[in-house]
């Protein structure tokens, strides 16, 4: 079985503001891969899951390939498994009240 390495997850989550000078340890995607990103959650203009902009759009999109890469090897017709976590830290616990407030 394989698993993508989730760290940075979790250290975004730790230092969501950064550390000292330093901005958050996970930067945003940029506008542009943000927008087409979120585009994947729209079927006919219409919002499948809420899903809030923010660092952690960097780690979904770092599993989201890591999956893609995965199907596309010869591993799943080897019997080998992906197994994906996602923990909490990924996402920061204000935005996600906000959003889940609305």
């Amino acid at each position: 079985a394989l698993s993508p390495m989730n760290e940075p997850a979790h250290l975004a989550g730790v230092f969501t503001d950064g550390l000292g000078n330093f901005g958050p340890f996970l930067p945003p995607l940029p506008p542009n891969m943000t927008k087409e990103y979120l585009s994947r959650f729209y079927v006919d203009d219409i919002t499948v899951t809420q899903v809030p902009d923010g660092p952690h759009l960097r780690v979904f999109k770092w599993l989201d390939d890591s999956i893609d890469e995965f199907r596309k090897s010869s591993l799943p017709k080897l019997g080998k498994e992906l197994y994906v976590n996602v923990i909490e830290y990924a996402i920061d616990e204000k935005k996600h009240d906000k959003m889940c407030s609305t």
